[in-house]
């Protein structure tokens, strides 16, 4: 067997797990909904399927939900009612036939063009095309591209958004959106030129710094469009449907999570096109024959592989977070146990493909973090969000499962309470302090002055034009119209930048963490993953260049995964990441000495 026939088996096997069992929706057993991801990858040029997982639900009819933006934004453009350069601020809440439409995307302060309305799903911008586009153009895309018309007892707003009018498979919406891009072999849907680089802008946008922006690690890049559509049985479903590279797409996939929202789906999305292509099938290797007198499979033991809901809320032994989910701009409060939580924390913040120790170490901070920021959110009548304001969640998978359970109820304490920690994506090789971040958190000795275990990530680079840089300034808080001069004044001893001056802006000085706020707000959190970064000029606008996603303050997700793959315990890595602090049950004995009671912990930033 070829190198690359085993590579792919390997592969295939590790995303069959990933989609067809252990994506399971929370809660949706008992409401007849399915559950489980379903997923289809397939190469375009052959049409041959990579993998196909819950054709169940590949092939039942759903609403397409935001998906459906792509072609009303193509429909707007080819009709005239809206130019390439149409910009429009958004309401943020709107009333449209009767019906409340709300943004979640970020508040960005300006208008947004076409393309950027489709990047961020921009419910206002699409709903308010109502009055003035012509249903028929709209059926003519649809139908061109393989879809049934809208039909007129339709309300349009609705229906430019996908949340009423006819369902389709996932099947059928991933064949569409490959038309309408053009990259579909066959039936490709007849626009002009400028309507269809607007459309690749915005798909391309969404997979980079929209709501697809999990994609944005893809090689090559993407084109995306996600949606979160009501399920006929109650709750909702997520969706993404992806080609991928983005300058010439050569495979697709679409993804259905039931009782989630399409960033979930964006996330399966990322880690089925980071797997290579299979090898051809004259190559592939043919499965034994079991013969005759073979036994059938054995079903799986109930064994630590196979953790449960049931097994986790037992080991939270009554304790539970009050979680904030956000769907759809709304927020609804759902009571989690405390080890069910910790699982879609360290699946929502983690490396899926990170073995069992740099889990655990994640799932003992993620829980650690939790309870030391219990009643966060008083004020809005829960304990927590699942924003990077606190931590991301997603559904459970059988290893973030297993990780909770191996360490339930393990804390990193001081003085027998929950410590005030963080984690971050990437330290770049350089561990941060708190204090060095949010001037008052508590430092827990110091922490290690070189991770080895992640020196090895490559760099970053982007370029920013100084347009989108004034934007991000003003927003910031800064007065002025036209940025002279940006510089780094001031760096720490990791050097990471801590302040930088912009000349022709006043006041004219800002911190390092605060700049990047502001442009991870304005521009997308894609353009400065750290602060840890040098800028030079450029004729458009600045270069930045370096290393790191986040903060860098305490445990690093990516080198903890490297640090278990070298053979470390999931109690090194945690004694790595944070020397001045112990681990044990809540209210046990701190090696440490004893501290005074830390501060409440200060939001942490994106990723």
């Amino acid at each position: 067997m070829r190198a690359a026939d085993r590579a792919w088996i390997a592969t295939a096997a590790t995303l069959w797990l990933l989609v067809a069992g252990v994506w399971a929706a929370p809660g949706a057993a008992g409401r007849g909904q399915p559950e489980g991801a379903a997923a289809l990858v397939t190469t375009l040029a052959s049409g041959r399927v990579d993998l196909e997982a819950r054709r169940d639900i590949l092939d039942a009819p759903v609403l397409p939900g935001s998906v459906m933006k792509a072609w009303t934004l193509v429909a707007a453009l080819e009709s005239g009612v809206i130019e390439p350069g149409t910009a429009r601020l958004c309401r943020r809440t709107v009333v449209v036939e009767g019906r409340r439409y709300v943004c979640a995307h970020p508040d960005l302060k300006r208008p947004l063009t076409p393309a950027e309305a489709l990047a961020h799903s921009c419910n206002d911008y699409f709903v308010s095309l109502a009055p003035r586009l012509p249903r028929g153009v709209l059926d003519s895309v649809r139908l061109a591209a393989g879809l049934p018309a809208l039909g007129a007892a339709t309300p349009l707003a609705a229906g430019l958004v996908g949340l009423e009018g006819p369902r389709v498979s996932p099947r059928v919406l991933l064949t569409g959106l490959a038309r309408l891009a053009g990259v579909q072999p066959e039936g490709r849907v007849s626009m002009r030129a400028e309507t269809r680089r607007v459309l690749l802008e915005g798909l391309r946008g969404a997979a980079t710094y929209g709501s697809a922006s999990a994609l944005a690690s893809t090689a090559g890049g993407a084109l995306a469009k996600t949606g979160t559509a009501p399920m006929p049985g109650g709750g909702h479903l997520g969706l993404v449907v992806a080609l991928a590279p983005a300058a010439v797409p050569t495979r697709a996939v679409v993804v259905v999570v039931p009782g989630a929202a399409g960033l979930d789906a964006a996330g399966i999305a990322a880690d089925l096109l980071a797997a290579p292509p299979p090898p051809p099938p004259s190559a592939a290797p043919r499965p034994a024959s079991p013969g005759p007198s073979a036994p059938p499979p054995a079903a799986p033991a109930a064994t630590p592989q196979n953790v449960t809901d049931v097994a986790l809320r037992a080991a939270s032994a009554g304790t539970t977070v009050r979680l904030g989910v956000t769907t759809r701009g709304r927020v609804r409060v759902q009571v989690v146990a405390l080890e069910e939580y910790v699982a879609r924390v360290v699946a929502g913040e983690g490396q899926p493909r990170a073995g069992d120790a740099a889990q655990q170490a994640l799932a003992v901070a993620a829980r650690t973090f939790a309870l030391a920021n219990r009643g966060r959110h008083q004020r809005e009548g829960h304990d927590l969000c699942d924003t990077t304001h606190c931590q991301v969640t997603r559904p459970s998978t059988p290893v973030t499962r297993r990780a909770a359970l191996a360490t339930a109820g393990q804390l990193l304490l001081t003085a027998g309470r929950p410590a005030s920690i963080f984690y971050s994506a990437l330290c770049g090789g350089r561990p941060e302090r708190a204090s060095e971040v949010w001037p008052g958190a508590e430092d827990y000795g110091a922490p290690p002055e070189d991770d080895d275990a992640c020196r090895s990530e490559p760099a970053w680079t982007s370029d920013i034009p100084a347009a989108g840089l004034e934007r991000a300034l003003r927003a910031a808080g800064l007065r002025g119209s036209r940025l002279r001069e940006l510089r780094v004044v001031q760096q720490n001893a990791t050097g990471r930048a801590t302040r930088l001056r912009a000349e022709g802006f006043s006041p004219n000085e800002i911190s390092a963490q605060d700049f990047r706020m502001a442009v991870g707000r304005v521009l997308g959190w894609q353009h400065l993953r750290s602060t840890q970064f040098d800028l030079r000029r450029t004729s458009a606008g600045y270069r930045f260049t370096g290393r790191g996603f986040g903060h860098g303050v305490g445990l690093c997700v990516i080198g903890a995964g490297y640090r278990a793959a070298r053979g470390e315990t999931g109690a090194d890595i945690l004694g790595f990441y944070f020397p001045g602090l112990s681990v044990g049950p809540l209210g046990s004995a701190a090696t440490s000495a004893a501290a005074p009671a830390p501060p409440r912990a200060p939001a942490p930033a994106p990723p």
